[in-house]
């Protein structure tokens, strides 16, 4: 439509990945994954941004072989900062996490599996965002923060030489980006994108139950595989 595309003036975008795996005399991994991630975008219209993404997470994992047990262990941060015209303003925002997961041998057939993660989200913005042309919303502060756990399970168990039933349930969460909640820019005429700083995060959990089964004809080798599964939702983006 008329006036509805934005030209790009320049882009720019990059990343920086170290990671160091180590394993000790133990036989214990230590891993460390790390990213800055980096993204100029200059657009007409007033419809550019600047952003920085900080990853680091580091993991412990400990095989324990002799009862059929592996422990892994691991924290995450994030932290990101935007300066964008599309959100008018300054912003950013910081995701810690520390998670657990056990894998269990319990027999030869049968394999347990079960994890938690929890996660803090904080989110710095301005104290207040105008969301129409005669409407602010104020944020105390201009700070909103959550903190939440999620938790899985799951099993594996073989039925006979090449027949295996597995299940899981599992959690998921999911809280709202700069963009969902204050991108604010318009295209084209009476076409607008509004913030919407009240949206909340997303919960959900699925779970999952199938069936793999091996087959040989002749030289060829193959697998079928049929699963059922649901999903849940709840404020989803």
């Amino acid at each position: 439509g008329l006036n509805s595309a934005s030209q790009s003036l320049g882009r720019l975008r990059f990343t920086i990945d170290p990671n160091v795996q180590y394993f000790d005399r133990g036989g214990n991994r230590h891993k460390f994954l790390g990213r800055y991630f980096y993204v100029h975008n200059n657009n007409s219209g007033n419809q550019s941004n600047d952003s920085r993404m900080y990853y680091g997470e580091y993991q412990y994992q400990r095989r324990m072989d002799q009862i059929g047990l592996v422990v892994t262990a691991g924290a995450v941060g994030i932290y990101t900062t935007v300066e964008a015209e599309l959100y008018n303003g300054d912003y950013n925002t910081r995701n810690l996490a520390g998670y657990l997961q056990l894998d269990y041998k319990v027999f030869d057939r049968l394999n347990l599996s079960a994890g938690v993660r929890y996660e803090q989200n904080r989110l710095q913005s301005p104290d207040t965002i105008r969301v129409s042309a005669d409407s602010l919303y104020r944020i105390p502060d201009g700070v909103a923060k959550e903190s939440k756990p999620v938790f899985r399970l799951g099993a594996n168990y073989q039925l006979a030489q090449a027949t295996y039933l597995r299940a899981s349930w599992g959690q998921g969460y999911r809280y709202p980006t700069i963009a969902e909640k204050f991108i604010n820019t318009d295209f084209s005429a009476g076409n607008n994108v509004r913030p919407n700083p009240t949206l909340v995060s997303e919960t959900g959990w699925t779970a999952e139950l199938g069936l793999k089964q091996g087959f040989r004809i002749g030289k060829w080798q193959g697998y079928a595989d049929v699963t059922g599964f649901v999903s849940e939702y709840k404020n989803m983006m």
